[in-house]
């Protein structure tokens, strides 16, 4: 029998709209008999969005006890900086408990294929992964699976990240310089454009997560959404339709 596995998500209510992207797609192209829980970390979600999540079936919210605001300094801000720092601790948490692999995935992704197929089952981490570039891994997109290696390189990319003196970004860095720290681990390369497709001109059949990631900084989140979901990625059909429903159609 195929082993399952989790999914990591972390939201706050600045990140809510990105949120209903990320979860509807998830359920429409997803396998989701594959999965067995979907653990959705809570940085200041409101009662309204939380019940919003609740009416899938998998979903388990986690508190953090971190209340996060995109609003507070924008990109690179505070509130961004909480949201990040408290990912990996939630994929750390998670791993101490499980004895499947977990899958983190930022929530300002949408799902356009099963996800399933990109587990191996011969290694202990897997990485997104754009060489040759100065920051070559991505934090966007991780698989950990819960032995040793995996737990050991969570905790030191936590580690990692609460030590950078980098006031803009940390997570990809601190994760690329874990990779280096721990050469002797199993990790596998998974192609950037397989886990965080940025535009059109780059989607192909190989994709399987499309990542709204943004080109320029935004000051608060209507700017970040203008940019980012309602920007020039060429997906807008997407956006359309993932932004319609409520999640009641899924069976608890």
């Amino acid at each position: 029998m195929e082993t399952k596995y989790n999914i990591l998500f972390t939201l706050n209510s600045s990140y809510f709209t990105y949120g209903k992207l990320f979860i509807n797609s998830l359920y429409d192209n997803n396998d989701m008999n594959k999965v067995d829980t979907v653990y959705l970390a809570d940085t200041g979600m409101t009662p309204h969005e939380i019940k919003f999540f609740s009416n899938f079936p998998h979903i388990k919210i986690l508190e953090t006890r971190v209340v996060s605001d995109f609003n507070k300094g924008g990109t690179w801000g505070v509130g961004w900086s909480q949201s990040v720092i408290s990912k990996t601790q939630s994929l750390y948490n998670i791993l101490q408990e499980t004895q499947i692999p977990v899958m983190m995935i930022d929530a300002d992704c949408i799902i356009v294929k099963n996800l399933s197929s990109l587990i191996s089952h011969e290694m202990s981490i897997q990485l997104c992964c754009r060489k040759p570039h100065h920051i070559p891994y991505l934090g966007s997109f991780v698989i950990v699976h819960p032995d040793e290696y995996g737990k050991t390189f969570v905790e030191n990319w936590i580690m990692n990240i609460n030590k950078t003196n980098n006031t803009k970004a940390k997570e990809s860095p601190s994760l690329g310089l874990t990779v280096l720290e721990n050469q002797s681990m199993k990790i596998e390369d998974i192609p950037r454009i397989k886990v965080s497709c940025y535009n059109k001109e780059e989607y192909n059949t190989s994709v399987h997560i499309i990542h709204l990631k943004g080109c320029s900084l935004s000051t608060d989140i209507e700017e970040d959404n203008r940019k980012r979901i309602y920007g020039k990625h060429g997906f807008d059909s997407l956006i359309e339709k993932y932004l319609v429903t409520d999640g009641n159609q899924y069976e608890k």
